[in-house]
């Protein structure tokens, strides 16, 4: 061994490794014993594990590390101690270019022996590849598996699976460190490393803790290892060692926390009876079982085949592989009569989870017909063992390994390559060691691994690997298989000439045009589609995201959907919707999370009203999402133990973001960038989630079109009695109090509560404070831990981490054209004329105040001159409502974000009118008005079905088609690039903008794209003067 030696950080403190050179020459790292969770002794002898701890000086992790206490099962001798729970690692490039795959192995020994010795596990294979190979030690035996039914000692059984679960978020938090790649880890293992990597893809515990599998001779399934009844196995094993006290749990965890730990293991395989080993199969009495409670941290909770059926695992790809003749090795345990006599029962072969009673009629009857099955008229005899060899494959690993392939094809939509190791040479070792006759043709179980181990605690004196020969071939083979798929996820290598390896499929015939992907909380079916334009796309729809709020949800913080196992129908609308032209691009595409208009009341997702069809000619994934509107979304309540403090609608954006964050992938875009976007109402949202604290890192780029969060009709609303209101115009004659209050809007018709809504606000609220919906943004009146607004957003933008993040923001160039269908009549007209609504209300300037009357003069001066608004003379009302709504908020955001940080903001003007602009048509404005509308940018961008004529027909050569090119091109390159110059802006140079001027950008008009001053920027600094004359912030 080289004396070099190398230093690594982990996250618990440094250790030292060594360099290595492998049987084939080739120098690489080596670092055992490195502690990944503490020492299990005292109370943590059955516990659950615990973290280790810190250490500052580095520990010496060059030398291999004690056996965890087990009877080995090459020389059964007694080996180990307590502190033999430890993880080891060896690559051959500790800083890699690109990090290396990561092959984490469990080792075998069926539940109650084995450990990761080099002379059994020898990494010198391995190291000749561009792998980082990761093994470890965890308890086995009883203090793996102890399982007391009292819950107040925590000590529910399967330990040893969260022993796994420790050291594999050991491996995401530390591998990087050793040139290994934490996001393409794979597990894998052989026997009952095979089982318990079956587990883990069934276990919710071990979900993303690994990205593929490598099952070697083993899954849950197994007829030795499934899930054991409850008996009495830790009073039997107490009254083994002597125990004389109470039999109650307590007494016994306390016993067995202080007995000596290798009188416990060499006790433990003598609690069975002769019927239990011979008939029931049990190799030991302490293995996985359905635990008695939940302690929060239950692994198993419920047979397994239903675990199976929704598993996560299922849509991940595994390799899977038994060998050709694996029970072998019963061949050299049957040597006399006696040892054939308690293993030739074939009641020991009916699978466990059939629950036949020892001796019932059917499980004798089912024994009867395996015998006939494997032998025929013949008695199973020395002379004759191959049936009960047979039975033995099959009952171990065959089928097992059918039923778990079986469930994955049915239930998920990981890929499953099948192999059956029949290679047989002189590196066979464990045929070699058991001395199997070499008429008995295959290979025997754990033959495999020393094809991808060295083992030297089994080769023998002479052993010597010839580069030529079959054996290296067949250790090239299987290594270059398991590290190419666990690289790739595709087993298929150039070693295998004249082969193609497929998947292995069920076919399904009745999903022709469905599409099936896997959320976090289960399998959804989508469909395919064809764009207007017509270019097919997946669309999958109505995907929960959040729990429907019914019943005390109805107000309160959103909470993650409950589980699925069956696809869901997601091929109508609602919920969250997700559009793609395809699921699995050779690189993720980058994301568009849309949240809908709608003044925070209204609007929906409705393809009539946000198609896709646009979109899904660029390579991006659109999602899109409802969330609760109106009062459900905004209701606050002054009294902290109803945890009601408003703003609920915004958690309810936040939920669907992270959702985008978990699942976004499977759908073939990159969580890593996703663009947040909205118009309107939408608009208003994105730029409040860059404020939010709670939002930050959900999105990494905003296009905000037509709002900011300083819009004057959605900036936070003053705390008046709404709710208290909402009852009374309801019916409501109960008490005054929050509890009341919500007790009664919990069980009121959803339909009434949306139509009383409105009515609720005074003229005066309306016309003169310009309040258009009760409830909206508030400041929260406590912090209950989710805090979304907790001070002026002024200020909150200053220290936003959005500000650091690049932004496209807009206006169109006459937003407000809209209001001229608002003022038809006179009585219209006269509620919406006073200058006094268009005062902003963060100056905090009460109605007919004499300052408010004084700007509200000011303004209509400054907008009319001196003549009189009329229903002749709109104009500068239009024009009053753009500045005070769109353009002074967006300066002030604009500006707030060009001091406080670092994100480029793009600028643009959207003044593009063709037959497209479908809004400024369905409101019917009159043609001699110029400009673009509220909302007219959408149809651009989206497909609006709803507001298209029945004549509706889009020119490819026309100017509204290139306005939809120019647009999605310029919005799918930003969120791709974060710049949102296209080849389609000839002649321009659109840059960011900056604090000299701030108003500057991209003009997008029919005729000509250019870069100007907005021209609204002089018209809108009288509001700058209120702000200023009142000490108020304004940005």
């Amino acid at each position: 061994m080289k004396k070099n030696f190398i230093k690594v950080q982990t996250q618990y403190g440094p250790i030292n490794g060594c360099i290595k050179t492998s049987v084939l020459g080739r120098d690489y790292y080596s670092f055992q014993t490195i502690p990944y969770m503490k020492n299990p002794v005292g109370k943590l002898r059955f516990a659950d594990p615990q973290p280790p701890e810190n250490w500052s000086e580095p520990l010496d992790c060059t030398k291999e590390g004690p056996a965890f206490p087990n009877i080995f099962f090459l020389n059964n001798e007694y080996q180990g101690d307590l502190n033999g729970v430890h993880i080891n690692v060896f690559t051959n490039e500790i800083n890699p270019t690109k990090p290396f795959p990561v092959l984490l192995w469990i080792h075998s020994g069926g539940v109650f022996t084995g450990n990761t010795f080099e002379s059994i596990t020898g990494p010198d294979y391995f190291m000749q590849k561009n792998v980082v190979l990761v093994t470890f030690q965890y308890r086995i035996g009883v203090f793996g598996f102890l399982s007391l039914e009292d819950p107040e000692l925590n000590i529910p059984g399967n330990a040893q699976f969260r022993d796994h679960i420790m050291a594999m978020k050991w491996v995401q938090e530390n591998i990087a460190n050793f040139g290994g790649d934490p996001n393409n880890v794979t597990l894998f293992g052989e026997s009952w490393g095979g089982i318990s990597t079956g587990f883990h893809l069934i276990s919710p515990k071990s979900k993303g803790l690994f990205h593929r599998a490598i099952m070697m001779s083993g899954t849950p399934y197994h007829i030795a290892a499934s899930i054991f009844p409850r008996r009495n196995w830790a009073l039997r094993l107490c009254l083994e060692l002597g125990y004389s006290g109470p039999h109650d749990d307590k007494h016994i965890l306390k016993f067995l926390e202080n007995a000596d730990e290798k009188e416990i293991v060499l006790a433990s395989p003598k609690v069975m009876t002769e019927r239990e080993k011979n008939e029931e199969f049990y190799n030991f009495p302490f293995a996985p079982m359905i635990e008695p409670y939940d302690n929060g941290n239950a692994i198993i909770t419920e047979d397994i085949v239903l675990m199976l059926q929704k598993a996560w695992g299922n849509d991940i790809d595994i390799l899977i592989g038994n060998t050709s003749n694996e029970c072998i090795g019963y061949l050299a345990m049957i040597r006399n009569v006696e040892t054939l006599n308690s293993n030739k029962s074939f009641q020991r072969h009916i699978p466990k989870d059939l629950d036949l009673e020892l001796d019932s009629p059917k499980r004798l009857e089912y024994a009867e017909r395996l015998k006939k099955h494997y032998y025929g008229v013949l008695e199973p005899s020395i002379a004759n063992l191959d049936g009960l060899v047979q039975v033995h494959n099959d009952t171990t690993s065959w089928h097992p390994m059918y039923r778990f392939n079986s469930a994955r094809l049915v239930y998920g939509k990981g890929k499953t390559f099948n192999y059956r190791f029949d290679y047989v040479t002189e590196n066979n070792l464990f045929r070699k060691f058991l001395k199997i006759d070499e008429i008995v043709r295959g290979a025997t179980h754990g033959d495999d691994c020393a094809y991808i181990f060295k083992m030297k605690a089994v080769e023998g004196e002479n052993f010597n690997l010839e580069i030529d020969s079959l054996a290296f071939k067949g250790i090239i083979l299987m290594t270059s298989m398991f590290v190419n798929f666990a690289t790739y996820g595709n087993p298929n290598i150039e070693e295998l000439t004249n082969v193609e390896w497929k998947e292995a499929t069920k076919e399904e015939p009745m999903k022709e045009k469905l599409i099936k992907v896997q959320t976090q909380y289960g399998p959804i079916n989508g469909c395919i589609k064809t764009s207007v334009l017509g270019r097919d796309y997946y669309s999958f729809q109505t995907i929960p995201y959040m729990k429907k709020p019914v019943g005390k949800l109805r107000f309160a913080d959103p909470q993650p959907p409950e589980n699925w196992s069956e696809p869901l129908d997601c091929t109508k609308e609602v919920h969250i919707n997700v559009f793609t032209n395809e699921i699995n691009p050779t690189k993720p595409f980058p994301v568009l999370l849309w949240i809908h208009g709608g003044g925070g009341f209204s609007w929906n997702t409705f393809e009539s009203i946000t198609g896709p069809d646009y979109f899904m000619q660029k390579n991006v994934v659109l999602v899109t999402f409802q969330y609760r509107l109106g009062v459900f979304g905004f209701l606050s309540l002054e009294d902290p133990e109803l945890n009601i403090p408003g703003n609920a609608q915004f958690r309810d954006h936040i939920m669907a973001m992270k959702w985008v964050q978990e699942n976004i992938a499977n759908f073939g875009g990159d969580p890593n960038n996703v663009t947040l976007f909205g118009e309107s109402w939408g608009s208003c949202s994105t730029g409040y989630h860059l404020v939010f604290s709670k939002s930050k890192g959900l999105f990494h780029r905003a296009i905000m079109m037509s709002g900011t969060c300083f819009n004057n009709a959605f900036t936070i609303l003053p705390r008046r009695n709404w709710a208290l209101r909402l009852c009374l115009e309801l019916g409501y004659n109960g008490p005054h109090d929050d509890k009341h209050i919500l007790k009664f809007l919990e069980n009121t018709d959803e339909k009434e509560i949306v139509l009383a809504t409105g009515k609720i606000l005074t003229k005066k609220e309306k016309s003169e404070e310009m309040i258009i919906y009760p409830f909206g943004p508030v400041f929260e009146p406590y912090d209950n831990g989710n805090a979304i607004i907790t001070e002026n957003i002024a200020i909150m933008l200053r220290k936003a981490w959005g500000n650091d993040i690049d932004i496209l923001i807009s206006n169109t160039s006459n937003e407000s054209l809209g209001y001229l269908l608002e003022t038809k009549t006179q009585e219209r007209f006269d509620s919406v004329k006073s200058f006094q609504r268009q005062i902003p209300r963060d100056l905090g300037l009460e109605v007919d105040s004499p300052k408010r009357l004084e700007y509200a003069e000011r303004l209509k001066k400054h907008y009319y001159g001196v003549l009189e608004p009329s229903l002749e003379n709109m104009d500068g009302l239009v024009q009053v409502h753009n500045d005070t709504w769109k353009w002074h908020p967006m300066s002030r955001f604009v500006r707030g974000r060009l001091q406080n940080g670092q994100g480029k903001t793009f600028n643009y003007r959207f003044d593009y009118v063709t037959e497209n602009n479908l809004y400024k048509k369905f409101t019917k404005v009159d043609e001699k008005y110029e400009g673009a509308c509220h909302i007219d940018d959408c149809s651009y961008i989206f497909r609006t079905k709803l507001m298209e004529s029945e004549n509706f027909k889009l020119e490819i050569d026309s100017l509204a088609f290139k306005g939809i090119i120019l647009m999605t091109s310029m919005f799918v390159n930003f969120a791709t690039y974060g710049n949102p110059n296209i080849e389609e802006l000839t002649n321009v140079e659109w840059k960011e903008a900056t604090k000299e001027e701030p108003m500057k950008g991209l003009n997008i008009n029919e005729k000509e794209c250019k870069i100007i001053t907005f021209p609204e920027y002089e018209r809108i600094k009288i509001f700058d003067e209120f702000y200023h004359e009142q000490n108020k912030i304004l940005y």
